[in-house]
């Protein structure tokens, strides 16, 4: 039977919202772990005694002693390299979370870009709207003729003065582009946070990992990271026009 059973299981109506936890947690070891590591290098040592102790006599018994001995320490630098290992692979996953969350802030900073150019020609479209609409507005509501033509005459000048001094506006096409512009950067950006957040749960995943990695993680200090989060206003904001 489901214990999580979505027909019949326990409803919240209201709904729950997620959050992420703002907490680093930080491997650890125990005593056991030393233990094992003493225990690896030396599980040869009985061998040999008991060895010496079977065999009598001059070089028939160190020999087999010895060698004993050294096949026994072998697990202990297997273990050795083992730790290495994995140290070189969580710096390599530390460069690879750096280089992600770089990608992410070269993406917001291209964004910025776009969305000041952005605003500036919306500005700018607003300016010559508002000039064009406010002389309109004036010949609907009951000017003279004389008026009439003067506030028309006064709005082509306008015309032409605007677009002389920014031609970009004679077409939309660079608003539209700078809009295209700033949904595809907006894409890159969610991809590459997911990207980050796929190298932050690798690396919360690999430093708990037994035994190697997790010894090394909890003797150089390495915590769990914290994935990208939305702040509070983002969470808040439900109102957009």
């Amino acid at each position: 039977m489901n214990k999580l059973d979505e027909k019949t299981g326990k409803t919240n109506a209201g709904g729950r919202d997620i959050h992420v936890i703002d907490t680093q947690l930080m491997p650890t070891i125990g005593i056991g772990v030393a233990l094992l590591e003493i225990g690896l290098f030396f599980t040869g040592l009985p061998l040999a005694v008991g060895v010496g102790m079977l065999i009598s006599g001059g070089l028939s018994t160190i020999i087999p002693a010895i060698v004993l001995l050294i096949v026994g320490t072998i697990p202990g630098f297997i273990f050795l390299v083992q730790k290495a290992l994995a140290r070189s692979y969580l710096q390599k996953l530390e460069q690879r979370i750096q280089s992600a969350a770089s990608e992410v802030d070269s993406n917001v900073m291209q964004r910025v870009h776009v969305l000041e150019n952005t605003a500036a020609i919306v500005a700018k479209s607003t300016a010559l709207d508002k000039k064009i609409m406010l002389g309109l507005a004036k010949a609907r509501n009951g000017v003279t003729e004389e008026n009439l033509e003067e506030t028309l005459i006064s709005i082509d000048a306008s015309f032409k003065m605007i677009v002389e001094n920014y031609p970009t506006l004679g077409s939309q096409e660079t608003l539209k582009e700078a809009v295209r512009q700033n949904m595809a950067l907006q894409r890159e950006i969610t991809a590459a946070m997911m990207l980050y957040n796929d190298a932050i749960q690798k690396w919360n995943e690999e430093i708990f990992s037994w035994i190697s990695k997790r010894v090394v993680a909890a003797r150089e200090g390495f915590t769990t990271r914290i994935p990208y989060t939305a702040n509070k206003t983002i969470k808040e904001k439900t109102s957009f026009f």
